[in-house]
């Protein structure tokens, strides 16, 4: 089921690369390249990092704005990830081309997330 959400995440932006379900430790639960031309992505290092720079915005949010964390959006040139809490047990992090529409994509991801907790809530996978 996870699969499903993010394939159908996937369809709704030719700039998604990746998406994954990821749970708050880093574990990865499933995880959707869109194509042949997606890169390789290790689904270890992404866990890692989606799950390290979750819980640093979590905190930055809390500490500095008083409030709790939206997303975190990493940009580059090459590209740029998006990563937003699906509910208080996952994540769900997206890699993007470097044209993608971060507000449009974030919606699509907002919607994605609450499917994913659902389900997750539920003991879905």
């Amino acid at each position: 089921m996870l699969a499903t959400i993010l394939s159908e995440l996937n369809h709704r932006s030719e700039a998604i690369l990746v998406s994954s379900v990821l749970s708050n430790d880093g574990l990865a639960l499933a995880s959707v390249a869109s194509g042949a031309s997606s890169p390789a992505i290790d689904e270890d290092n992404l866990g890692a990092m989606s799950s390290a720079l979750m819980a640093l915005g979590h905190k930055t949010a809390v500490e500095l704005v008083g409030d709790r964390l939206g997303q975190v959006l990493v940009a580059g040139k090459a590209g740029s990830v998006l990563m937003t809490q699906a509910g208080p047990e996952a994540i769900l992090t997206v890699v993007c081309k470097p044209e993608a529409e971060s507000g449009t994509i974030l919606g699509h991801m907002q919607r994605a997330a609450n499917d994913i907790e659902a389900l997750v809530s539920a003991g879905g996978t």
